[in-house]
């Protein structure tokens, strides 16, 4: 009986001693996330005695609002009175329920930080009144497209390190991974520039090769007009993207054969397109 009884007080003072070590480890959970983070919990040193009754047993949520609430009114995250509460729930809590706590207030802190210094800019674009901004995809519609989207890559990046005239931006884009649906979006001073390139070499017999041989894949482009107005075109596409999810579809034909007449631009190319209509369609087609 005697022996029981010391066992008993053994297991209690270890339980004290457990309970201090997560108390501690608590706080070096805590310094991992940084000197805000170890600010509010080294407060935590605080026994249970000291906090007030009517927190214990209270909710998460409700304590961490109350925590919370003196940072709106200044740029601290908190007071030592605020941080009361607190500290009294992160002293019952598992290491890492209590760093989940801290992150919750550093997250909510950081939001408002980045609300109160807003970054907010834009541009003056009337330098480029004329400017078109042109998105295209290429989608992996088999096996043999993976070749095909793979190998088209150094070829665009080939021909606008040679900067055409004209090209203001090119940025490369990844719409999906499965399937491989890779592109990219480009800025051009002006319609004619962004033709004329797409009707010369290299542009011109890459398009003329697709025309002829997609090579397991589906081709799009649409394109904006600053001075108004847009055109796009789809070429083996299996699943609808972009104005052809809302749009009314039609053939490529006739006059919406080309850029330039799916644009309505006045004039005549200065250049032939690459592949003729009569090339692609039958003559019943094109009616």
């Amino acid at each position: 009986m005697h022996g029981a009884s010391v066992a008993a007080i053994a297991h209690q003072a270890r339980s004290l001693e457990d309970a201090q070590v997560l108390r501690h480890r608590r706080l070096r959970h805590a310094r991992l996330l940084g000197e805000r983070a170890y600010g509010l919990l080294s407060l935590a040193h605080q026994s249970l005695e000291d906090c007030p009754p009517r927190w214990i047993g209270q909710g998460l949520e409700q304590v961490v609002a109350s925590g919370l609430h003196e940072q709106k009114h200044n740029r601290t995250v908190m007071n030592e009175s605020s941080v009361l509460p607190l500290t009294c729930l992160l002293e019952q809590m598992t290491p890492n329920q209590a760093v989940g706590v801290v992150l919750l207030i550093l997250m909510r802190t950081e939001t408002t930080d980045m609300h109160a210094n807003v970054d907010r800019r834009t541009v003056d674009l009337s330098a480029y009144p004329d400017m078109v901004v042109i998105y295209l995809g290429m989608r992996v519609n088999a096996i043999a497209g993976l070749k095909t989207l793979f190998g088209f890559g150094p070829r665009i990046a080939d021909a606008v390190g040679r900067q055409p005239d004209g090209l203001l931006l090119h940025e490369t884009m990844l719409f999906s991974l499965v399937p491989p649906h890779a592109g990219m979006r480009q800025y051009w001073r002006d319609f004619e520039s962004l033709e004329t390139w797409a009707r010369s070499a290299p542009h011109r017999e890459w398009w003329a090769r697709y025309m002829r041989d997609t090579g397991g894949t589906g081709f799009w482009h649409e394109a904006y007009f600053m001075a108004g107005g847009m055109e796009a075109v789809y070429v083996h596409m299996l699943t609808d993207t972009g104005f052809l999810r809302f749009a009314s579809q039609r053939p490529a034909t006739g006059s919406v054969f080309s850029a330039r007449g799916r644009a309505r631009r006045a004039g005549a190319a200065n250049i032939a397109a690459p592949v003729a209509e009569h090339e692609i369609y039958s003559s019943d087609e094109t009616r």
